[in-house]
């Protein structure tokens, strides 16, 4: 009775939460709303319980009012920031940079005139599609609130990066804490937020157009609890961590290659845990894991092999490979690797190794000298199994395909990690006081100043422009957004035309325009349709008679 009462305390406003949903569910006027919104309501509840009884959970609940403070500050700047790198966008979006919003505006057209149907369709293209509307449920309320494209992804910065960083930064602020040791403190925590936050490579996706940060929130929440000290003791937590890699794999089938990566490194990292350990609590904690990780397989297994079997097929049996193994911008490995040190910033990587060697000397000459003791064997397994980790999820993905600019989500949280974590703990040992505060300072200024460079909102002349993050990211400008949307008038008004309206199955159609009531390119495809008196010359003189500028179009023709 008291383990109930303290639960419904806990979570007495996720209580709150589902009740006040199960009524909007039941008024039929609020229906579609609420269905709308549960697709997002869901899925944090997925990540609260995921995340709830990790370490890094706790740092965010036990930091003082001024760290809060801090943290929302820092958050607000950033919004401020994102805000306005926004409105320097002018252009009509297309390809990668529409489809996942435009899906999500579909799907809302769907449910908001029939519900039944849009939630069958939803489930049923998890089996059926290559890119399903799993998704797109989840991001259903924020694109209906903010339908505009910079809408859409201004609240996916709010959504999903923010609540991501956040979770990294109270991660790696409680490992320096434990390699610090008692009686010691890291730095406070808005430094670890800011430097984990001001990642371009973790920005570019949302500032391209992609939905992908949804699934990149949840990645870094199985992140954080597979590497979380109390795992072993997690029952029902490991049962929401393999409903997360589930969700994981479904909303976008690409984490697998960032799951592997993951697997591995959890593997090594528990593995030497063990070793560490008290040798009469070895087994006992080998028997504990070994639980959980039969617990996480069934609950990631056992909701693809009953209800989503068609996924599981397309997954393994399609051609993946064959369909992907074309996008291929580099041709060796050490071009990618050049790539990747330049998406993350040359400066992260040479800062980290100076402090791997900063932190071997202090540990094993000054430490032993001044009675200071650090986990020195714990920080080195967490960063060694997390290099491992991401150079595995690297090299498979890199057999199929390099990656676009959502890709990188599979290796940011192993990145974050491996190169910043040596970093936060160099600049946490009180040794180092006061230098520490300058240090830190200068770290804060050279992230930001990283940041600028990669979103191309700041351009740094010499030596150290060479270092910091290569210019990853410009906000998109056409010159000929005007003449796109008269083009498109016209086009509509064409198609709406009686002598336009499909009489015989000869022709596919193809026409890239953009609706009226949205500023997006898109693609209409007919199978059956043409005009009987009307021939392909005909319909391509009308055609460029009628639009200026047709090359801004693209009309194909294909006989079936």
């Amino acid at each position: 009775m008291h383990r109930m009462e303290s639960w419904l305390h806990n979570h007495m406003f996720l209580a709150a939460g589902a009740v006040l949903l199960g009524v909007l569910l039941v008024v039929p006027l609020t229906r579609t709303t609420a269905i709308s919104l549960s697709g997002l309501i869901i899925f944090y509840v997925l990540i609260a319980f995921i995340v709830s009884r990790t370490s890094a959970w706790q740092v965010l609940k036990s930091t003082s009012s001024i760290g809060h403070i801090a943290l929302i500050i820092v958050s607000a700047v950033f919004l401020v920031f994102g805000g306005w790198y926004f409105t320097r966008y002018h252009f009509i979006p297309i390809w990668d940079n529409a489809f996942y919003w435009m899906a999500t505006l579909s799907f809302n057209n769907t449910l908001f005139n029939a519900p039944h149907n849009a939630i069958l369709q939803m489930f049923d293209s998890v089996n059926k599609s290559d890119y399903n509307q799993l998704l797109c449920w989840v991001m259903s309320f924020p694109v209906h609130l903010f339908p505009e494209w910079t809408g859409t992804f201004f609240t996916e910065l709010v959504l999903a990066i923010i609540p991501a960083s956040l979770l990294m930064a109270a991660f790696l602020w409680n490992k320096v804490d434990v390699f610090l040791g008692p009686n010691k403190k890291p730095l406070p925590m808005w430094i670890f937020y800011l430097l984990v936050l001001l990642t371009p490579v973790a920005l570019r996706p949302v500032f391209s157009g992609y939905l992908d940060g949804m699934g990149f929130l949840l990645f870094v929440a199985l992140f954080v609890s597979l590497f979380d000290s109390d795992l072993p003791n997690r029952r029902f937590g490991a049962i929401a961590i393999g409903l997360g890699l589930c969700c994981t794999f479904l909303i976008r089938r690409w984490f697998v290659f960032g799951v592997i990566g993951l697997a591995i490194s959890v593997i090594i990292y528990w593995v030497c845990r063990i070793i560490r350990s008290k040798a009469q609590d070895r087994l006992s904690i080998f028997k504990k894991l070994v639980l959980r990780a039969v617990t996480i397989a069934v609950a990631l297994f056992a909701p693809i092999l009953l209800f989503f079997q068609g996924f599981l097929s397309r997954s393994f049996g399609g051609d993946y490979s064959q369909s992907y193994h074309s996008w291929t911008l580099f041709d060796s490995y050490s071009a990618k690797f050049v790539n990747l040190f330049e998406e993350f910033g040359w400066i992260w990587f040479a800062l980290s190794l100076i402090s791997i060697a900063v932190i071997v000397w202090m540990c094993l000459k000054k430490a032993g000298k001044n009675g200071e003791r650090f986990d020195f064997a714990g920080l080195a397994t967490l960063v060694v199994s997390s290099y491992i980790g991401v150079l595995a999820s690297l090299l498979v993905f890199w057999r199929i395909q390099d990656f676009s600019p959502q890709h990188w989500y599979i290796v940011i949280p192993g990145l974050w990690v491996a190169v910043l974590l040596p970093l936060f703990a160099v600049l946490s040992i009180p040794v180092l006081a006061p230098k520490r505060v300058i240090a830190a300072l200068i770290a804060v200024v050279l992230s930001v100043a990283n940041c600028a460079t990669g979103l191309s909102a700041l351009s740094v002349p010499g030596i150290l422009g060479k270092v910091m993050n290569a210019p990853i990211q410009t906000p998109f400008v056409q010159s000929d957004v005007e003449q796109k949307v008269l083009s498109s008038s016209i086009l509509n008004k064409k198609l709406r035309e009686p002598t336009w309206s499909i009489s015989q199955p000869q022709v596919r159609i193809s026409i890239l325009c953009f609706p009226k009531h949205i500023s997006c390119l898109m693609l209409i495809s007919s199978h059956s349709l043409w005009p009987q008196l009307m021939s392909i010359r005909e319909m391509g003189s009308i055609l460029n008679s009628s639009i200026p500028n047709l090359w801004s179009l693209r009309v194909r023709f294909q006989y079936i």
